[in-house]
Parts: structure tokens; C-alpha cells; sequence
């Protein structure tokens, strides 16, 4: 399913909706006309989304969901994968409630105590894992190690820590870079997914990423929404390497050109990253004016190189920044790890009848456009996809916080 809504009710079923609707039902009665068995929670499924749907309806008009409260964890730990590395991850709520593991984006940008606050802790068993090569995980990702960094890798990471968890199956909630992994995990284990809660569809395909970190060479991309903040992020980069930043920034972030070099390119990759994320100035933000001081001035701002913690200077490993720009430049370089196999490709039968999906995406989410939202529904007619109105990428932004807390809390109907 695929339609549109505010922060607060559903549209109307649209021609897309419309569309994977009837095909969905053209391919059960395919199933029944073959004697293979149709999805037996099916009812049960559209009976819960009307629910959901009725309830959103009376919910007071302007009152959108808030975070929980922050809990404490109630233990944390570490669990040794493959070729060395070293994976760190918390609990928290309900030891015995069903488990949910969060898979943050990135990759590289590990997970934080708020994200435990999207979940019922009374409910939820609640996993918070930072994925290899970041976060408290060890070792962080550098020049060197990144060999053994990849999507298959990270997939087999989250099947050693639910074996070392005892945990038959669990909910994922993945956003950004978290759908592509959880995609990807749900693939090769559907049978240790029982549900997924979806924000911010990314599917790593060449024309996302080349919209993100290259079109905008050639006046196109997200460069073409946000021009000044483009500029700053190739003006970190010499001359000879603007044609293809991407290339020009894995040479940076690889320290041949100095820890200070590496560090800046590892702020200013990011930077871009955080503004396309932001979405588009509101109407109340003013007038942008452009001129040629303030466009020098953004060229040299962008060679400011951030400040260095003692700690970490101490402790020669990269400050967690620099690994997660590393980690997302790398995945960028190597396409995700998903050209030969591309994601929506690997969505089987099995997943389709057995996971709940709900997907959120916001309208103005410029990191990971909204056709991929499109490009989910069609692959998986099943899934429950809404675009937000307003809404940009961040899990934070109000539309999308309300979603994914209603979310998750209507996914407590399929856990048994």
C-alpha cells in the first residue's frame, strides 16, 4: 500500500495505492487458484490498519506524538564478529518483551540513547547495537581496515549478536541507511524478522547516489536545491578532484594528504550531508541572497578543520566523525555493495507474506528521494508506505516523529 498523509490523518486511497492494492489481490487469488496458501494474518492486518487509521483521525488536531521519556539501559555488552571487529550494543526496556533491534544509518552514524525513546519500554525489548566500524564498536573504521566492511558483513554481524542475545526473532527499525541494512537482513533471514518499521527509504542505487554526492557537479542533484552548501562541499576538495567528489574525498579521507586534510573532509562531507538532510528553508526563513563575498566566504569556511578531542587525540583511533564520513564515502564508492544485486530484487514471497512493513518518508526529503518510497510500494505491494507532507529526513522531524511512534506502537498487534 502507498498513500499520503499529514502528521495527522490519511489521504484518500490514490491511483499508486489503488494500483498495488489490486495487485496484491491479483496475486493471492492467483495462489488460491494454484492451491498454494495465501497469507493467513492477511485480515487481521487490514483490520489493524484501519484501526490505526481511525484512531489518527481522533487524534486532537496540532497534537503530534513526543518521545517517551529517557530510560536507563539495562545492560550493555560486546560481542566478537568476523576478521577482528567488535560489536557494542545496550538493552533496554523489557527483558522479556519482543525485541526490536534499531538499525541506525549512516553508515557510520552509530545509536543514542533517544532512539530507545521510540518504543514502548514496557513492550519492547529494546536493542541498540552500533554497527561495525563506529560508534563504541572496535575497531573504528580508518584507511586500512575498510576491506572487511560491507553490507554482507554487517548483515552477518546483526545474526552473531541476535545468537548471542538468544533471540529467535525481532523487529527492525531501520532509517536511512538502516532500511538498506535492514532490507538486506530481512532478506537473508526472513524467518528472524517479525516485523519492520521503516523511515527514510534508501535504496543505494546509482541514481541516488549520484544525486546526493555527484550531480550536482553538472548543476543537477541536490546541489541545484542547495547551491551554496555544494559549494562548500567540493571547495574542500583541490580543483582536479571536483569533477568527482566522490573520489576526490576517498582520497582525502584516506590521510594521504594529512591528519588535517583528512579531518576537514571528514567535517565538510558531513556538513553536506546535515544540510541536504534539513530539507528546504520554511516559508518564514527570509529571503537567501547570494553574492560573490558570501560565496568566497563559504568556500573558505568549508577548510575549517574541526576541533580534535583530547581524548581521542590520545588514543590515536579517528575521532567517531571521520569514521562515520569514512564509512558513508566508502559505501558511496563501492555502490552500496547492492549493483549486482539490488535490494528490491531479493524482497521474496516469504517476506512479502510473513513481515509487516510500515514505511515512512518524508515529501521533502532530499538525502534519500521520495520515488524510493514509490519503488518499495510496487516491489512490496503489502507494505503500509506513507509520505508525510512537510517532512524532510530526519527521524526528529515532528511529522516523521509522530509517524514512527504510531508505528511502532501499532506493530505491537503482530508480535506473538
Amino acid at each position: 500500500m502507498f498513500h499520503e498523509t499529514t502528521a495527522r490523518t490519511r489521504a484518500p486511497m490514490n491511483d499508486v495505492k489503488i494500483t498495488a492494492t489490486l495487485r496484491a489481490r491479483s496475486m493471492r487469488s492467483a495462489r488460491r487458484a494454484a492451491g498454494t496458501p495465501t497469507r493467513p494474518c492477511l485480515a487481521r492486518r487490514v483490520a489493524a490498519a484501519a484501526a490505526a487509521a481511525a484512531a489518527a483521525a481522533q487524534q486532537a488536531p496540532g497534537k503530534l506524538r513526543e518521545l517517551r521519556p529517557a530510560i536507563k539501559h539495562k545492560r550493555e555488552g560486546r560481542v566478537q564478529t568476523e576478521n577482528g571487529a567488535v560489536t557494542y550494543y545496550r538493552e533496554y526496556g523489557n527483558p522479556s518483551g519482543a525485541p526490536v533491534l534499531v538499525v541506525h544509518g549512516g553508515p557510520g552514524a552509530g545509536c543514542f540513547p533517544n532512539h530507545a525513546r521510540f518504543f514502548d519500554p514496557e513492550f519492547y525489548r529494546i536493542v541498540l547495537a552500533d554497527q561495525r566500524g563506529c560508534g563504541l564498536s572496535r575497531p573504528r573504521a580508518q584507511e586500512g581496515n575498510l576491506r572487511h566492511n560491507n553490507l554482507d558483513a554487517l548483515v552477518d554481524d546483526f545474526e552473531t549478536l541476535r545468537k548471542h542475545l538468544d533471540i529467535d526473532r525481532w523487529m527492525l527499525f531501520g532509517g536511512s541507511f538502516g532500511t538498506t541494512l535492514s532490507l538486506a537482513y530481512a532478506s537473508a533471514h526472513p524467518s528472524r524478522v517479525w516485523a519492520m518499521v521503516l523511515r527514510g527509504v534508501c535504496l543505494l542505487r546509482k541514481e541516488e547516489l549520484d544525486w546526493l554526492y555527484r550531480d550536482g557537479t553538472h548543476g543537477g542533484g541536490a546541489g541545484a536545491l542547495f547551491p551554496q552548501n555544494w559549494l562548500k562541499f567540493v571547495s574542500q576538495l583541490p580543483p582536479d578532484m571536483h569533477d568527482d567528489p566522490v573520489a576526490g574525498y576517498r582520497n582525502m579521507l584516506s590521510g594521504a594528504y594529512g591528519q588535517a586534510a583528512r579531518d576537514a573532509a571528514a567535517g565538510a562531507w558531513l556538513a553536506w550531508g546535515m544540510a541536504v538532510g534539513g530539507g528546504l528553508p520554511g516559508v518564514d526563513a527570509g529571503v537567501l541572497r547570494f553574492d560573490k563575498k558570501q560565496m568566497q566566504d563559504a568556500a573558505r569556511d568549508a577548510r575549517v578543520v574541526p576541533a580534535r578531542s583530547a581524548s581521542t587525540a590520545a588514543s590515536g583511533e579517528v575521532p567517531s566523525y571521520v569514521a562515520q564520513a569514512t564509512l558513508e564515502n566508502w559505501y558511496v564508492a563501492c555502490d552500496g555493495f547492492v549493483r549486482d544485486h539490488p535490494l528490491l530484487d531479493r524482497i521474496t514471497d516469504q517476506m512479502r507474506e510473513e513481515i509487516p512493513v510500515i514505511a515512512i518518508h518524508g515529501r521533502n526529503d532530499f538525502v534519500c528521494p521520495v520515488r524510493n518510497a514509490y519503488s518499495l510500494a510496487e516491489a512490496w505491494p503489502e507494505s503500509d508506505v506513507r509520505v508525510i507532507a512537510g517532512a524532510a529526513h530526519s527521524m526528529y522531524d515532528p511529522a516523521i516523529r509522530n509517524e514512527l511512534l504510531g508505528a511502532t506502537d501499532e506493530m505491537t498487534k503482530y508480535y506473538n
